[in-house]
């Protein structure tokens, strides 16, 4: 009997604690992560010239390949996963739809979790980061001219049914495993 793949987005602006949240649901579920940042620093790390923040045509270049190559992974992973990235819905929801379809996935039944917190937070928590050199070379300085972009922008994409957290406070072990529940509820999301 096939295993029923179970897919959850986790979305939200930068700094909006993603990583933390997705990490934590990937492991209560016994699901693999797929982070877009992670595919993005290999990238970097792996091809000349696509850490150079100079060249934004390149830095989107490098996030685009990254995505495609986390659908292609999705595509074949048995189980499912957790896909983290940052994807605003007036730049990335065509995109993040025809993806969703290429792995195989009905974009519709994918639940998508949106971190949400106000970008104030969000903006300190990404200049804490980048100060601590935790930041790898291939994400660049978010100008205010950006993050007003980002405030106007950072909604959910609404493909799926959409779970909020509010990720400007720690999530609780006990509503990580609510999300959790609720993300494998929700069925397969197989077309």
């Amino acid at each position: 009997m096939p295993t029923r793949r179970i897919v959850c987005l986790v979305n939200g602006i930068p700094g909006a604690g993603k990583t933390t949240l997705a990490t934590r649901l990937a492991a209560e579920l016994g699901l693999p992560l797929l982070r877009k940042d992670s595919v993005k620093e290999a990238f970097a790390d792996a091809l000349a010239g696509a850490d150079d923040l100079t060249d934004h045509t390149r830095q989107r270049s490098t996030g685009v390949g990254a995505m495609e190559a986390i659908w292609a992974l999705l595509a074949e992973s048995p189980c499912g996963a957790i896909v983290e990235t940052w994807a605003p819905p007036s730049r990335d929801r065509t995109f993040v739809e025809a993806g969703l379809r290429r792995a195989g996935l009905d974009p519709t039944r994918v639940p998508e979790v949106f971190c949400a917190v106000p970008v104030s937070v969000a903006c300190e928590r990404y200049a804490v980061r980048a100060a601590s050199g935790q930041r790898h070379t291939v994400h660049r300085t978010v100008s205010d001219e950006e993050w007003q972009w980002v405030a106007e922008h950072g909604i959910p994409l609404g493909l799926g049914p959409t779970l909020r957290v509010d990720t400007s406070r720690p999530v609780s072990d006990r509503e990580v495993a609510r999300i959790a529940v609720q993300i494998a509820a929700s069925g397969g999301a197989q077309r």
